[in-house]
């Protein structure tokens, strides 16, 4: 507990992305926070390169493919039990 305490002692602000502000970078790439000051607003941009994720993707699409194939699978497997148990 002592050393999460020296941890915080040395940071400045604290701030607590919420779920859709996450969502909000993932999807658009680009997330803008206004914090208020006693002084002055401060905007900070957080950006997030999407880019590079769309190509490990391509690279990995065989088996990605393979992968939701089983899940799908797996899915219409349980509907069709769920229905004849009906």
């Amino acid at each position: 507990m002592e050393d999460k305490k020296k941890e915080y002692a040395e940071v400045n602000y604290n701030f607590n992305l919420t779920e859709s502000m996450m969502e909000e970078l993932h999807m658009e790439g680009k997330l803008e926070v206004r914090i208020e000051g006693e002084e002055e607003d401060m905007v900070i941009s957080f950006t997030y390169n999407r880019e590079e994720e769309i190509i490990k993707d391509k690279s990995n699409d065989e088996k990605i493919i393979s992968m939701l194939d089983d899940e799908l699978d797996d899915y219409i497997n349980r509907l069709t039990n769920s229905i004849k148990e009906l």
